[in-house]
């Protein structure tokens, strides 16, 4: 009996050790911080991402595998799609009348680097290594594209409206200690 009891407490520990150990590798916030854009790649920014928790009013780092990171990517997407709208448009004076985030293909990207719009071309010497980087990390990318419909006033009272494109390039790190990166291309399509 008491062997029993022994081993029923003793079941009950690990699990509850184990529901511990699950539970610091959920995070409650993102936090984004510049990075240097990767090597030609033109109109871009580059944000490194982490993870955080807080347990008893004190923040710490944590590190989601990357099926938790799947799992909660929706979410991830959100926070970075905020910010950067937050810091390449609204922080500019740059409004934004709606915004939406879709599922875009390495193709899609490509074409459309390849192209002037009022954001001009890629060199063909970057689209080459875009190209390569596309194939080489498929394995460990995500990727989208916000398309932003600005709405604001210009410099000189003007108003100014247009769509952006900008593709979301989101890298997952090779391990979970490893921080995820997101590249944003900046493609300004049409201006009315």
């Amino acid at each position: 009996m008491f062997g029993s009891m022994l081993r029923s407490w003793f079941i009950v520990c690990c699990f509850s050790l184990v529901t511990l150990i699950a539970s610091a590798d959920c995070f409650q916030t993102v936090e984004l911080t510049p990075v240097q854009p990767l090597v030609k790649f033109e109109n871009s920014v580059r944000y490194e991402i982490t993870y955080w928790q807080t347990l008893d009013g004190k923040k710490f780092q944590v590190f989601p595998n990357r099926a938790d990171k799947e799992k909660d990517y929706d979410l991830i997407l959100a926070a970075v799609v905020r910010y950067y709208i937050e810091v390449e448009y609204q922080a500019k004076g740059h409004y934004l009348d709606e915004a939406e985030v879709q599922p875009t293909t390495a193709q899609e990207i490509l074409h459309q680097v390849s192209i002037d719009f009022l954001s001009a071309a890629w060199g063909k010497g970057n689209q080459q290594e875009l190209g390569f980087f596309l194939r080489q990390n498929s394995n460990s990318l995500k990727l989208n594209k916000l398309v932003a419909y600005l709405d604001y006033i210009g410099e000189k009272g003007e108003g100014v409206s247009g769509i952006d494109i900008d593709p979301i390039l989101f890298q997952f790190g090779a391990t979970p200690e490893r921080a995820d990166e997101v590249s944003i291309i900046c493609v300004k399509t049409s201006n009315d």
